[in-house]
C-alpha cells in the first residue's frame, strides 16, 4: 500500500506540475519592459504593438529619405569629387535598398560575375509588410477557428463555434477584438505601403544621381589638367 500511495503522489505532483505549465503557457512575458498579459489579448496587444513598430517605421524611412534627398540636393554644385564621395557615403549606409543588379560576390578586382538573385529581392520587399502580414494571420486563424481549428489566440483553445456554443455573452467581445485587430492592421498596412514609397524614392533618386556620373572617382590628375 506505501509502494501504490507513493507511485500516486508521484502521478498527483507530476500532474500539477504539467498543469502548472500549461497555465503560464496561457501568458506572454516580456521581461524587459516588465510587461505579462493573457494570451487571449494577444489579438489586441500584439496588432497594437506592431502599429507602433510600423509608426517608427515609416518615420524612420521618411527622415532618411528626407536626408538623403536634401544632401544630394545641397552637394549638386560642388565638383565630381565631392559628388562621388557623398554618392558612396549614402550607398555605404544602405542595407536593403539595392541599387545594383548584380548580386555576385566580387572575387577579383578584373570584375565580378553579372547574376541577380531574384527571390531575394523579393523576400527583402516583403520584409517590409511583416508586421501587415502578422497580423492577418492573427486575424485569419480566429476566422478559420470559427468550426474546426484550435483558438490559438484565445483562451481555452476551443474552436469559435463551440466556444460561443458555451457562452454566448462572449459574442460581443469576440466581435470587439476582432474589428480592433482589423482596424490596426489596417492602419499598419497603410503605414507600410507609404514606407516602401520612401524607399522606393530613395532608391531612384540615387539611381538618378548615378546616371549622372556622381558614382564616377575621377582622378586627381584629370581634375588638375
Amino acid at each position: 500500500m506505501t509502494a501504490f500511495s507513493q507511485s500516486d503522489e508521484v502521478v498527483a505532483e507530476m500532474q500539477r506540475t504539467l498543469l502548472r505549465y500549461w497555465v503560464e503557457s496561457t501568458f506572454i512575458t516580456i521581461p524587459l519592459l516588465g510587461i505579462r498579459f493573457s494570451i487571449a489579448d494577444a489579438s489586441v496587444i500584439g496588432p497594437l504593438a506592431l502599429t507602433v513598430l510600423a509608426i517608427w517605421l515609416f518615420y524612420n524611412f521618411r527622415r532618411e529619405n528626407h536626408l538623403i534627398g536634401q544632401t544630394l540636393r545641397d552637394a549638386v554644385n560642388e565638383q565630381q569629387e565631392t559628388h562621388a564621395f557623398v554618392y558612396h557615403g549614402i550607398c555605404s549606409t544602405q542595407v536593403f535598398a539595392t541599387l545594383s543588379h548584380n548580386d555576385a560576390p566580387f572575387r577579383t578586382i578584373d570584375g565580378a560575375q553579372e547574376s541577380s538573385l531574384l527571390g531575394v529581392r523579393w523576400l527583402s520587399r516583403v520584409l517590409i509588410y511583416l508586421p501587415a502580414i502578422a497580423i492577418g494571420i492573427v486575424i485569419l486563424s480566429d476566422f478559420l477557428s470559427i468550426f474546426w481549428l484550435p483558438a490559438v489566440f484565445r483562451e481555452g483553445h476551443q474552436p469559435l463555434w463551440s466556444r460561443l456554443t458555451q457562452h454566448p455573452e462572449m459574442l460581443l467581445s469576440i466581435l470587439f477584438r476582432e474589428l480592433i485587430a482589423m482596424g490596426f492592421g489596417v492602419i499598419t498596412g497603410a503605414l507600410l505601403w507609404r514606407t516602401s514609397i520612401y524607399q522606393d524614392g530613395t532608391i531612384a533618386i540615387l539611381h538618378k544621381v548615378a546616371d549622372k556620373g556622381w558614382s564616377t572617382i575621377v582622378a586627381e590628375s584629370e581634375q588638375t589638367s
